[in-house]
């Protein structure tokens, strides 16, 4: 019926490991940036969000999963510190997180800063499903880890994004990609997740050539005449169905300097298939979806793909249906 039925906050949510996170209470402590994704495969809620305590630097990974299909079901809750790495103390803390999953593991990714907010890296966790869906889920999850990954060109990978699955509802999936774009480039890289039950995983680069060559879009002009900073030109949204990975992504270009990119891309080969941006306006955090009515053409759905657009500092929709117009300006 589109009404609320239950409305928690993540202090909240977590509250029984907030003395953990929040070692010097909440009132100088952040829980933030949750994300939500339902696993078709098991029929499961996940959620991953973030803290950082800005007293004693520590930071957190926070898991959430259903114990079946509805909000109802019940769910188990972990936290994994995110300053650990290679099983060391650092002063680093986690940012962006995302998550994705497959048929034999969850994985979450984020991108790392030291203690002056400088980018260092950007980590990825597989999460065994074993431990999480069981009737009897692990109290601590173990994982295996990466991080410091490298596009071929020797820049360092930010926001890996893991895409969410699309097709059928029991469908296993042979492989699993992340992917990332870059700023100043004419490619995006993909990762593709080797053996991620087992004690080693790995994953194996593939780069995806001929994108139209982007760069980070710079900062979009608002009514309040505060210019709003949309970040950098990294992945904001990835759909991954039967062998093809859509994505979309800030861009900027000579021609249109504040715009959205959406690719496509065959997996089993890291062939680009096709790409297309909006133009005639400011385009910025995409979103779009792949329903089951696509089939394998070489384009996008257009009347699910959906941007945010203003130009000349209006807030009004161009020619975008189906978006409510923002209330209220933004000041950063």
């Amino acid at each position: 019926s589109g009404q609320i039925t239950n409305t928690v906050t993540l202090n909240d949510w977590f509250r029984p490991f907030l003395s953990k996170l929040c070692p010097f209470g909440t009132a100088n402590c952040l829980l933030f940036d949750p994300m939500v994704s339902y696993d078709q495969i098991h029929g499961r809620f996940l959620i991953v969000a973030v803290s950082l305590d800005f007293s004693s630097r520590r930071s957190h990974w926070l898991i959430s999963a259903s114990k079946g299909a509805t909000f109802s079901s019940g769910w188990t809750n972990w936290v994994m510190d995110a300053t650990i790495t290679s099983g060391i103390q650092t002063s680093t803390f986690i940012d962006y997180p995302k998550l994705g999953y497959d048929a034999e593991a969850v994985y979450v990714t984020g991108n790392t800063f030291n203690s002056i907010n400088d980018f260092l890296y950007t980590k990825v966790r597989v999460l065994r499903k074993a431990q999480m869906y069981g009737p009897n889920p692990a109290t601590e999850l173990t994982f295996w880890e990466t991080w410091g990954l490298r596009n071929r060109n020797g820049v360092e990978v930010s926001t890996l994004y893991p895409p969410r699955l699309r097709g059928r509802t029991a469908a296993t999936y042979s492989s699993y990609y992340l992917v990332n774009t870059l700023d100043a480039s004419n490619f995006a890289t993909l990762w593709r997740v080797v053996n991620p039950a087992g004690n080693n995983p790995t994953l194996q680069q593939i780069q995806v050539n001929d994108l139209l060559f982007y760069d980070k879009p710079p900062r979009v002009p608002q009514d309040s005449g505060v210019p709003l900073d949309i970040g950098d030109s990294g992945v904001q949204k990835a759909i991954l169905r039967d062998g093809y990975l859509y994505f979309a992504y800030n861009s900027g270009y000579r021609d249109e300097p504040i715009t959205v990119t959406y690719a496509r891309v065959n997996t089993r080969n890291g062939q680009l298939l096709s790409q297309t941006r909006w133009r005639g306006g400011n385009f910025f955090y995409p979103a779009f979806d792949v329903p089951a009515s696509l089939g394998p053409q070489g384009h996008f759905p257009n009347i699910l793909t959906v941007g945010t657009n203003t130009r000349n500092g209006s807030l009004t929709p161009l020619s975008i249906q189906g978006v409510k117009d923002g209330t209220y300006p933004y000041f950063e």
